[in-house]
This record gives structure tokens, C-alpha cells and sequence, in this order.
């Protein structure tokens, strides 16, 4: 029987707490789309998916997972991306060598193309990183909507400006933290004990 190794545990561990906000993190998408698909499946099924309350939970449910699940994978990608050696140093390279080599008498079309062939890899990481700009507004303004932290936006940030903190909930502002950014979180201290479990394991000689 393989021996189960404290490394092995933290990694588990951590693995389990990571599916465990992940599915909690669901449940905003899955209250603000209730809120705003209510009339519209209403009018759209004329009442037969709201008379049946569970298939109506269950497609809500769905629909925000996969939403949910897109705007993460756009959030941590550049997480990832970071955190894989190999990836970096063929980004690194590929950015610092042209490919084409662009000539005085080529055709400025073909100019053209051999720029945007050769900016390719960076343009890539700089539109991934666009992207998760905009995909973390979406997820804030999500997040406030069903964990407002203060009675309006406009009182929030007064609070903060005035330090006048009792006019702050508290409770949803920790929920909304948690939402944004737990996953992430998470998945880099996953990251880091699968790294941590690997090299215990080659000092063990166990790899």
C-alpha cells in the first residue's frame, strides 16, 4: 500500500477546498441570473419551465456554472500562463526573434501579414490580459449586485473616503472578496503544493 505523505494531504486538501469555492463562487451568477431570466423564460416558455421548479433551478444553475467557469478560466489563464516554465521560455523566445524578416522591397501587404505573424505570440498574452481586465469588471459588478456592500455604491465609497466604516456591511464585503478572488487564490497554493509535493517526493526518492 502506498504510504500517504503530508505533502500528499496539503495537496488534497487544498484541491478539495479549491472545488469547494468553486462551486460556492457559483452561487452570485446563479441569483443574478434568476433575477434577470424570471420574466424572460416566462414570456419565452409561456410559464412551462416556471411551473416546474426544480428543472427551472437546475437550467439556472447550468447556465451560471458555464458562465461562471468562462469568466475564471479568462481570470486565471494568465495565472497559469505565468506559473508554466516551458510556456514562458517559448513565449520569451518567439517574442524575441522575428520569425519573417521584413524587407524594404517587400509588398506592404506582405509587410503586413509578416508583422502580424511575428507579433503573434505577445499579442496573444496582451489581448489575454485585456480580457481578464474586462472579465474581472463583469465579476465585480456581478458580485456587488448580489453582496452590495453598503446600501448603494455611492454610500460605500463616501464610507471609505470619510472613514465612516459602520455604514460598510461587512459580511458582504468578505463575501464578495471571497468570490473575486478565493478561486485564484487557491489555485495558486494548489499550484504550489503539487510543486512542493513533487520535490518531497525526488528527496524521498519516491518520484
Amino acid at each position: 500500500m502506498k504510504k500517504l505523505l503530508w505533502s500528499d494531504g496539503l495537496y488534497v486538501g487544498l484541491l478539495i477546498l479549491t472545488l469547494y469555492f468553486c462551486i460556492l463562487n457559483i452561487s452570485p451568477y446563479t441569483r443574478a441570473i434568476a433575477q434577470l431570466s424570471f420574466p424572460i423564460r416566462g414570456i419565452l416558455t409561456g410559464g412551462g419551465v416556471i411551473s416546474l421548479p426544480l428543472l427551472g433551478d437546475v437550467l439556472t444553475w447550468v447556465v451560471a456554472a458555464l458562465l461562471w467557469a468562462g469568466i475564471q478560466l479568462i481570470e486565471v489563464l494568465p495565472l497559469l500562463i505565468k506559473e508554466d516554465e516551458r510556456f514562458l521560455e517559448l513565449l520569451i523566445r518567439t517574442g524575441t526573434n522575428e520569425r519573417f524578416s521584413i524587407e524594404k522591397t517587400d509588398d506592404p501587404v506582405l509587410t503586413g501579414l509578416k508583422r502580424v505573424y511575428n507579433a503573434m505570440p505577445l499579442r496573444l498574452i496582451k489581448n489575454l490580459y485585456r480580457a481578464q481586465v474586462f472579465t474581472y469588471v463583469v465579476d465585480f459588478m456581478v458580485v456587488v449586485t448580489v453582496y452590495p456592500p453598503a446600501s448603494s455604491l455611492q454610500v460605500f465609497l463616501k464610507s471609505l473616503v470619510l472613514g465612516n466604516f459602520t455604514a460598510i456591511d461587512w459580511l458582504n464585503f468578505a463575501l464578495a472578496a471571497i468570490t473575486l478572488f478565493a478561486v485564484e487564490i487557491l489555485l495558486l497554493g494548489l499550484i504550489y503544493a503539487w510543486r512542493l509535493n513533487h520535490l518531497y517526493k525526488l528527496s524521498r526518492g519516491m518520484g
